[in-house]
């Protein structure tokens, strides 16, 4: 979910990095794009930090993306880094419903460049996780498998990997 879309947009972005829960000390005049991850784990030194990031990005003109459990006024941060993340917008993500995962599904295949078949996409919803992190990584892989056994992504496809895979030790 937002770890993806943070790291999509600075692998989109020319001059960028990528911070996780626990801010490194990152001050390069050239950076154009910072993401920063899970703010809402900061501890009150790395608060300091992205506070410091924050007004040197806004002075450069750089962006900042930020992602955490809360909005940025109910976060458990310093009343200064709170007010300066809710300087941008703000967005929640929520999980795809059961009636959208299809389409998203099929939205990623047709994005790989292959088409997935309704039963495929049927029997991803009703086997194993439905989360889209799992969802994805099984259509990936079946994508790949289908690619390295010169097949159409297919039912017959999708239970020969799950089988081979509950089989693996």
């Amino acid at each position: 979910g937002k770890t993806h879309l943070l790291r999509a947009a600075v692998a989109e972005a020319r001059a960028s990095a990528y911070l996780s829960g626990s801010l490194l000390a990152v001050d390069e005049p050239g950076l154009a794009t910072v993401a920063i991850d899970d703010v809402h784990l900061l501890h009150a030194e790395n608060q300091a930090k992205l506070f410091t990031l924050l007004n040197r990005q806004r002075e450069r003109g750089g962006l900042v993306l930020a992602s955490g459990e809360l909005p940025p006024a109910q976060l458990a941060l310093r009343e200064d880094v709170r007010n300066r993340l809710a300087w941008g917008l703000v967005f929640e993500l929520k999980p795809l419903s059961d009636e959208e995962k299809p389409m998203a599904l099929v939205d990623y295949a047709r994005a790989r460049g292959f088409r997935i078949p309704t039963e495929v996409i049927d029997y991803l919803l009703k086997h194993g996780r439905r989360d889209m992190g799992t969802l994805l990584r099984q259509l990936a892989t079946l994508d790949h498998q289908s690619l390295v056994q010169k097949r159409p992504v297919s039912l017959a496809l999708l239970r020969r990997m799950a089988r081979t895979q509950a089989e693996a030790p």
